[in-house]
């Protein structure tokens, strides 16, 4: 009777270790999917100068997009729309989606209407987005399907 004990104390032990050893391995397994997430965020301002003085080199006259890259997943998108004549436009991020190899941008370039548009001044509409991906490729394309070109 005795030895039947100690077996079945031994197996449980034996048990109890393997389960705890097989969580450990989960949660190590489930924080490197969280570190590979997809994200994306709209931001106002940029975080360092390093990264604002790179911003600062590109030319803002014609469209197009400008990536700067940080570390192996976070990338800061800059998207302009050229030189503009009048106060009011805007760039609206419609859709931001990552497939296998890449992160597709789509935006909408808004116009001001009459009202909005009354100073006559040259502007530059802008949006600068911090996304997260192992996705090399980042592409941006109008909802109109025009292809804007990455300028750096």
């Amino acid at each position: 009777m005795k030895t039947m004990i100690r077996l079945t104390l031994i197996i449980m032990t034996i048990f109890y270790i393997t389960g705890c050893g097989n969580k450990n391995n989960i949660d190590i397994n489930k924080q490197n999917q969280e570190q590979n997430i997809f994200r994306y965020e709209i931001i106002d301002r940029l975080p360092g100068e390093k990264i604002q003085s790179e911003f600062d080199k590109i030319d803002l006259k014609n469209r197009g997009f400008a990536i700067i890259s940080t570390d192996d997943q976070t990338k800061y998108v800059y998207i302009f729309s050229g030189i503009k004549e009048r106060t009011g436009y805007k760039i609206d991020v419609v859709s931001v989606e990552e497939s296998d190899d890449s992160v597709n941008i789509k935006i909408k370039e808004v116009s001001p209407t009459d009202v909005q548009s009354e100073k006559e001044t040259k502007t530059y509409a802008t949006v600068t987005l911090q996304v997260r991906s192992v996705a090399d490729n980042i592409n941006v394309t109008t909802v109109d399907g025009e292809i804007l070109e990455k300028v750096n």
